[in-house]
């Protein structure tokens, strides 16, 4: 089945990085977006009290049709996807990376893959981060 309705979104890797001044590493995105045509749509929205306070998670579903190949990576010890994006270059796809969908690439991700399914598509779905 093909995908209709197709908007363009930009993906940011994850990756670890390593502060010189503290020593600490934390998680963070790359600073290079790669866009990649996609359908978005809104699966739920759940509340949940906790002692801090309200937590609003907001999950949508991001649809992929592109050609693409499982691969298994040894270092985070997870399948990750390699895309076809149509220019001849290959995009790595896992659990973790960010993707803009309401945000400038430059501003940074705003929803981050929680989960990847492939059933003849890819199907990510998204958590909102923060």
């Amino acid at each position: 089945m093909r995908l209709k309705n197709l908007s363009e979104y930009y993906l940011m890797n994850r990756e670890v990085i390593q502060d010189a001044r503290e020593g600490g590493r934390y998680e963070g995105f790359s600073d290079t977006a790669v866009p990649v045509m996609a359908h978005i749509y809104d699966k739920e929205t759940t509340v949940t009290n906790t002692a801090g306070g309200v937590i609003r998670r907001q999950t949508k579903i991001m649809l992929i049709d592109a050609a693409h190949r499982a691969v298994y990576c040894a270092e985070t010890r997870q399948e990750a996807y390699m895309l076809d994006i149509g220019t001849g270059a290959e995009v790595r796809l896992e659990v973790g990376d960010g993707v803009c969908v309401y945000t400038d690439p430059q501003q940074g991700p705003d929803y981050r893959i929680s989960e990847i399914t492939d059933p003849g598509h890819l199907e990510c779905k998204l958590e909102r981060i923060g």
